[in-house]
This record gives structure tokens, sequence and C-alpha cells, in this order.
């Protein structure tokens, strides 16, 4: 049987070639139109894979939502303040973590040259959150957001370990240079990590209480000035875990009673009444793909192009 089906394929092969050459012009069309159909499938179909399709690398990504808030305009707010997150994380039901985060540029200073990074200034339960596991050290927690004020650390990413420092183990406790001031190496991220926005690669997470090394012209700690505990800025974007058993509709409709609460208990007294009548909502969307703008912007007209091409 295995004989005759060599057979036979060995005739067909040979019926195709001789077709072939009694039409060559057509033979070349027919195989341009399948490499040219292949080559631009293949090139939209990858480009719809890392926009569309694929998820952080973490555990049940599928349970991670981004926390925005709907204005009565419809006006969406994607940031908010530093005592905000903090209370939504200590307060709800719903969540196994609640994590804030602001990107940074970094300059490592190495040699006298300056070596562009980039960065994630997050709250302490970043890494709980996402349940990233350390391959080195140990990672970035809330303890450490208060203690990075006279004890500055930092978590570098396992390329960055592996790429820039060669993978040596003595890379725990060195202090490198960042922005002119000096942070303690504590951990390292596990293989695969590269932060929490899937369309961008980061280098290393800081404790978000150091955001004035990053961008001193904004933050300070003088008077009239913004600080990162300010609670009337809103600055960083939100990030959750979803408890299991618990529907993403479910978990919407119980925090928002809470976050109504903690923006009444946050607010100016001369405005609370002003907030308490205020019909904001928060909402969650799908947070998979962790911080993924281009998804938003793009979904559609992918979908559309993948259409075409097909």
């Amino acid at each position: 049987m295995k004989f005759k089906s060599l057979e036979g394929l060995r005739q067909d092969v040979q019926i195709a070639l001789r077709g072939f050459r009694r039409s060559p012009v057509f033979t070349l069309v027919a195989v341009s139109s399948l490499a040219l159909g292949i080559g631009a499938n293949t090139a939209i179909f990858s480009f719809v894979n890392v926009i569309l399709l694929k998820r952080l690398p973490v555990p049940d990504p599928e349970r991670l939502v981004q926390i925005q808030e709907l204005e009565q305009n419809k006006f969406v707010s994607t940031s908010f303040s530093y005592p905000f997150v903090h209370e939504l994380a200590a307060g709800n039901g719903v969540l196994n973590g609640v994590f804030g985060r602001y990107p940074v540029r970094i300059n490592l200073l190495s040699n006298g040259i300056a070596e562009p990074l980039s960065g994630e200034a997050v709250t302490g339960d970043y890494f709980k959150t996402l349940e990233v596991k350390p391959a080195l050290g140990r990672l970035l927690n809330d303890e450490d957001i208060i203690a990075a004020a006279a004890n500055p650390v930092c978590v570098i990413s396992y390329s960055m370990w592996q790429e820039r420092f060669s993978g040596d183990p003595s890379i725990i406790d060195r202090k490198l240079v960042l922005n002119s001031h000096l942070y303690r190496v504590i951990g390292v991220t596990e293989q695969g990590f590269h932060g929490s926005a899937l369309q961008s690669r980061v280098d290393m997470q800081l404790p978000v209480s150091r955001i004035g090394d990053f961008m001193g012209g904004f933050f300070g700690s003088g008077a009239g000035q913004v600080t990162w505990q300010s609670p009337g800025f809103n600055w960083l974007e939100v990030l959750g875990r979803i408890k299991p058993g618990i529907s993403q509709n479910r978990a919407e409709a119980m925090l928002q009673p809470l976050a109504r609460q903690i923006k009444i208990q946050l607010a100016d007294p001369n405005y609370r009444k002003n907030v308490a009548n205020d019909r904001a909502t928060l909402r969650m969307i799908d947070g998979s793909q962790g911080f993924n703008y281009p998804r938003t912007e793009f979904a559609e007209p992918l979908a559309v192009l993948m259409g075409i091409v097909g």
C-alpha cells in the first residue's frame, strides 16, 4: 500500500512538471501569486499575533484587567493617584492584587558613558499582581516603596542581566548609577518577562516613590509642588487581577461603591459634595496584554486587513 502511494505521488509530480513545461507563463504567474499570497498572509498574521493575540507571559493572564474611569461625557480616564491605587488595593474583596505604574526613561552611567534604558516606576503590588517570580534575589514589595526614600533599590530584567552583566550572580546588591542616583539591585525577574506593557521591552522596575529622580522638574517635595503621594494628581496606569470564580462584570459592579468612597475620602473637604455627586464610573477592560494601547487603536483595521489579504 505504501509503495502504491509513493508511485502515485511520483506520477502526479511528472504530470505537473509536463504541464509546467507546456505553459511556462502560467506556471510563473501561479507560483508568483502563491508566493505573494503566502508571504503577505504570514507577514500580516505575525503583526496580528503580536497586537491582538499574544498575551503577557504571566500565569492566567486572562484574569488581568486594566482599570479605567468613564466620565459622564464619555471621556475615558486611564490614570489614578497613588493614594487612590493604594486604598483600592487594600480595601477591595474581588481582586487578588492591584498596582499602578508609570513608564520612565533611565540613563545608566557606566564608565563615564550614559546608556539609555526603559523602566517602570511601580507600586508595591506590581509583582504580586502579575505573579512574576524572581530568577535571582527578590522583587519589590510595599515595604520598598517607603524605604526607598533613604534606600533606593531596583529590579532588573533577565535579559538585561544576561546582556549587560553576562548573567553574573554577584549582581545582587551591586550599585547602579541611574540618573545620577545610586540604586541597589535587589533582584532579577524571571526569564521572558519584559514588563507590564506587551509592546515595549522594559529593562527595570523602580519604586514609585523615586519618580522624582526621573521627572525632577515636575515631581518634587517643596511647597506647592506635586508629589508622588498627591491625592489630587492622577498619573498612574492601573492593572488588577480578578479572583478566581468572579466575573469581570461582577468585579466591576462590586468596586463601584468602594471607588466612590475612596474618591470622596481623598477629595479636598471643600469639594467633597461635588465629588459625591459625580457620576463617573469605574470600568474594566481586558488586561491580558497589559497596557497595550496599539490593540485599542489598531484592532479593527487589522481585522479588516487580515480579511483582505486572506
